[in-house]
């Protein structure tokens, strides 16, 4: 594979990728306009898909019809508004830009159908285009028409509840999803019925949207490295903090009060600011509202801001008064604004957690306000880099599921997969934990738990491409404003490899051509000068990104070095695997590396996806999305996708003029 990499080494370059589309999600009044639905057993999940956006009415929007069969096409709109609600927690799996759904650019490859009963000016066109896509990235190619055979779609036909489910198979993750989301038959219907109504689709649809509301819970799908570490949700983030209010003094306590609303309504905000300010500066009762206010003026430094978060919880304390949620907001608060100030002040983490250590002693362990403000220590000591003192914090609030899951996460991370389970099958037996959260964990930790099984299926086929004596790939790749589309021949025996392509520059209104040769053996790369109508030669240059490193590093480094995870998708006849590796473990290995671009900052992304047919189990595409953040403020976004054909009767020889005309 030595060819395919000189070759995508000569297409790197660094600019900024466009990210992807936004999809806003239609907009509808609160009043549901049906008036057949008033008594229907269905009536709060249509009103809440109408409210969602996810389903609209017929005969001019008055009507709902919730016991029509529904349509191969209105189906599948549904689903595809559902998806948009929630592209951002499906994106490590699907990859999918605005580029997979417009095309590559003017020349190249534009979507396609295979149903000629889809036409492109209609109003379900865009929706079954992004679900054949999403089908295609999640199950392999061809998918969507395993679905629906042939060349015509019949998007006017009633839906069968296998259709509807197999649809509805893009949001299961897991592969016990697809026995929880099935679609059962309501109401008047029968188990044999066949066709699903629109009231049912309804109900799934509202199951389905609140099922992904949780998100991804272990680090399977946390690609960024961004989820962990879990902190408690804030249910209220401007309270009046009333338990710390007095009786006294009630026209300060008018004032406070309006200096809020002020700043929650930001209306009159300087003037809001100023009167809290006073009323620090006085006897008022009320100081950890008035500095926990006073946190939030947008016109003082962070530093600052910092400062008075720091003196409510200290106020709070001095109250001596126990508000486990205040408590929780104000640890948040001061938690918020040590992330704010990280990237200027390296130390904050550690100089923040120093400042909230002390606090502790103020109160009980095993209480609710303890438990909310040791969750918060230990994400500090986490920032901090203290990974393991985290640990043994988190092991203290297995209580809570937000300490239970951290503690679990950085247990994986370490590889301490026994202590993993037995902290698990531990919480299983609480009652203190919800216990579909605690199977929705168990779920996830035996998907980590396959992991090397996972890599041995990969590296098998990855040896099946080695030991053929050729390779022919097809690819389309972005790069720094740059489209390429392109034929690579690869010669494994002779060790050769020819690319012949075209791509588009950011600056040139036409396509351009190229063509190069590499002989490994020589360790040499010959490209066509177009300009000068004559071949170049060059040797490959050092080690330039990072992803060219991570593509040389066998799998099972890839696994234990870089905490890569591995998600297996079954299609009906393709094997999908996705591999995430986490920024964090990415820049800790970076550190000891020499790459031309400079010290590598970040990696918002590292995802490959492979397809594996399963009945040869051949590789026979990838995808991928690599981001790379330098010191030298290079930014980096590498998309594209190859199909593979694994060949014996390939041969590839240098033709003397290449040879000869390179210098």
């Amino acid at each position: 594979m030595e060819a395919i990499r000189m070759f995508v080494c000569l297409l790197l370059a660094c600019l900024l990728m466009a990210p992807t589309a936004v999809w806003a999600v239609p907009e509808h009044e609160s009043v549901v306009p049906f008036r057949d639905i008033e008594d229907h057993w269905a009536k709060e999940a249509i009103e809440y898909a109408y409210q969602m956006g996810l389903l609209t009415g017929v005969n001019g929007a008055e009507e709902f019809e919730p016991d029509r069969f529904m349509t191969r096409a209105e189906f599948a709109v549904m689903v595809d508004r559902l998806f948009l609600t929630t592209e951002y927690q499906l994106f490590p799996l699907t990859l999918l830009t605005e580029n997979d759904e417009y095309g590559w650019g003017e020349g190249f490859d534009q979507p396609y159908l295979p149903y000629r009963d889809v036409d492109r000016l209609t109003w379900i066109y865009p929706s079954i285009l992004r679900l054949s896509l999403i089908m295609e990235r999640l199950y392999g190619p061809g998918s969507l028409q395993e679905i629906f055979p042939g060349d015509k779609m019949q998007p006017d036909q009633p839906i069968t509840r296998e259709e509807a489910e197999s649809l509805l198979r893009i949001f299961a993750v897991r592969e016990e999803q697809l026995q929880d989301e099935r679609l059962s038959p309501q109401s008047s219907s029968t188990a044999s019925e066949a066709y699903v109504k629109r009231a049912e689709a309804a109900v799934a649809a509202k199951q389905m949207s609140e099922y992904l509301a949780t998100g991804p819970i272990l680090p399977l799908l946390d690609y960024s490295g961004q989820k962990f570490p879990l902190v408690p949700e804030i249910s209220e983030l401007f309270p009046a903090f009333d338990s710390f209010l007095e009786d006294d003094m009630p026209n300060d306590q008018h004032v406070y009060r309006q200096a809020i609303q002020s700043i929650i309504e930001g209306e009159g905000s300087e003037k809001a600011f100023k009167q809290l300010r006073k009323l620090a500066a006085s006897r008022f009762s009320n100081q950890v509202g008035v500095e926990y206010y006073l946190s939030w003026e947008s016109d003082t430094p962070l530093t600052e801001n910092m400062q008075h978060a720091l003196r409510a919880v200290d106020e709070y304390f001095k109250a001596e008064r126990k508000s486990p949620e205040a408590l929780k907001l104000l640890a948040a608060n001061v938690y918020d604004l040590a992330l704010q100030l990280e990237t200027d002040q390296p130390t904050i983490m550690e100089d923040t957690l120093q400042q909230l250590l002390p606090y502790t002693k103020k109160m009980k362990a095993g209480t609710t306000e303890w438990l909310n403000y040791s969750l918060y220590l230990a994400a500090l000591e986490v920032r901090s880099g203290d990974k393991q003192q985290a640990l043994k914090r988190y092991l203290q609030l297995v209580s809570t599921e937000e300490g239970l899951t951290n503690a679990l996460y950085y247990l994986i991370t370490s590889e301490r997969m026994q202590e993993a389970n037995e902290l698990l099958n531990q919480a299983a037996d609480s009652d203190q934990l919800d216990r579909e959260y605690v199977d929705m964990l168990q779920q996830d930790l035996s998907l980590i738990s396959q992991q090397p099984d996972v890599v041995r299926q990969l590296n098998e086929s990855l040896r099946r491409m080695e030991k053929s004596t050729g390779i022919e790939i097809e690819g389309e790749s972005m790069l720094s404003g740059y489209l390429y589309h392109y034929t690579l021949q690869v010669d494994q025996q002779n060790r050769t490899s020819h690319t012949k392509g075209i791509y588009q520059a950011p600056d040139k209104l036409v396509l351009q051509k190229m063509e190069m040769f590499t002989d490994e053996e020589k360790n040499r790369l010959y490209l066509y000068d177009h300009d000068s109508s004559r071949w170049e030669q060059s040797e490959p240059g050092p080690t330039q990104y990072l992803h060219e490193w991570v593509d040389l590093l066998p799998l099972e480094e890839r696994l234990h070095k870089l905490h890569a995870r591995y998600l297996l998708q079954k299609g009906s006849r393709y094997d999908v695997i996705t591999e995430w590796i986490p920024g964090e473990a990415l820049k800790e290995q970076a550190a000891a590396l020499s790459l031309d671009s400079g010290k590598l900052m970040d990696a918002p992304a590292f995802v490959t996806k492979y397809y594996i047919e399963r009945e040869s189990g051949a590789l026979v595409k990838r995808v991928w999305r690599y981001e790379e953040l330098y010191d030298s403020g290079e930014y980096i976004a590498y998309l594209g996708n190859e199909t593979y054909r694994q060949t014996n009767n390939l041969e590839i020889n240098l033709p003397s003029d290449v040879t000869k005309g390179g210098r």
